[in-house]
């Protein structure tokens, strides 16, 4: 993607390392468009690598330096659902494992529509027991189950990370939020919350 205008002003920034403290990487990044914008800018593409780390906590360092109510569009890195690696690009350099962004400001009108290609299948089911990214139990029955029923036991051991579908996790009173997998052994780990 290349961007120029007379009348807009952009600045770029990286967040590095998102697998080892993905909202530090979100601040870092956060603290260089702030710095380099001089306060300025006023909203943000963003790119992030969510296979190596928690884009959530990424974007969470972002807004708790720029505001909770800051502008940001963007999404996250893919690599064809192989969720092996994915690259961030910024300027002349490739980056894996980051999150980069350009700051923006001038005269310009933005708007963002959020789309992905997920449909839920299947019936409504209850989280009876959780803990962190890591889901023990659906409706009373060891979570790992819901992937027996769909596949049989016997090709359970077949599916790895990326062929694994995602979960909607539906809040009372929210829109689904898809949730990736990172594995499926007695219980199902989330990349993130």
């Amino acid at each position: 993607m290349a961007i120029s205008s007379d009348k807009i002003k952009f600045w770029g920034a990286v967040g590095n390392h998102i697998i080892w403290n993905s909202k530090q990487a979100g601040a870092e990044l956060a603290n260089t468009l702030e710095y380099d914008s001089h306060g300025y800018m006023t909203s943000a593409l963003l790119f992030l690598d969510i296979i190596s780390g928690n884009g959530e906590l990424a974007l969470s360092g972002i807004l708790e330096r720029l505001g909770q109510n800051f502008p940001i569009y963007g999404g996250s890195s893919a690599d064809d659902m192989l969720f092996f690696q994915t690259y961030q690009y910024l300027g002349d350099k490739v980056y894996n494992g980051s999150v980069v962004a350009v700051g923006i400001s001038g005269e310009y009108h933005a708007a963002g529509v959020a789309r992905h290609g997920f449909l839920p299948i299947g019936i409504a089911r209850k989280v009876t027991r959780s803990e962190g990214t890591t889901l023990h139990e659906i409706d009373g029955k060891p979570a790992v189950s819901i992937y027996e029923d769909y596949f049989g036991e016997e090709h359970l051991s077949e599916l790895h990370e990326g062929l694994l579908p995602a979960l909607a996790v539906i809040r009372e009173n929210e829109k689904a939020r898809w949730r990736k997998l990172l594995i499926v052994v007695a219980f199902l780990r989330f990349r993130c919350c």
